[in-house]
């Protein structure tokens, strides 16, 4: 994609916090959306603070739940360079019910089916002043 935004999600026992805010608007499309997940609460000895690279996680699942109560729950997104990347297609976005503030919560799994489940944060998806023709 061209499109990326780099944003670090922060866990601090059992809440979350993003390092900025994710603001997208009605049909915007073909964006990554690229993680990293930080563990401010707990380190120890050298750790270096991203949960990914102390983890034997080897993909993320993301769950999204939309302002209208529809729920999204994304493929398995491998992890790569202790990174998760969610990409938004246009039909992420494309109806008007899907305006608001969506809850996103990620699951971090390993080779053998062991999985953590990560506090949610939010985002929002924004009207534009008008929608497009095409």
């Amino acid at each position: 994609m061209l499109i990326e935004k780099h944003v670090t999600l922060t866990i601090d026992g059992k809440t979350a916090s993003l390092s900025d805010g994710i603001y997208i608007y009605k049909n915007d499309r073909n964006i990554d959306f690229i993680f990293t997940i930080t563990d401010t609460k707990f380190k120890f000895n050298e750790y270096s603070g991203n949960i990914l690279v102390e983890s034997s996680a080897k993909y993320a699942v993301v769950k999204v739940l939309k302002p209208n109560g529809t729920k999204f729950t994304s493929a398995k997104l491998p992890i790569i360079d202790n990174q998760v990347v969610l990409t938004i297609t246009q039909e992420f976005t494309d109806e008007i019910e899907e305006i608001g503030i969506h809850q996103l919560q990620m699951q971090l799994w390993d080779a053998e089916e062991g999985r953590v489940t990560l506090p949610p944060v939010r985002f929002e998806v924004l009207k534009p002043l008008f929608d497009d023709e095409v």
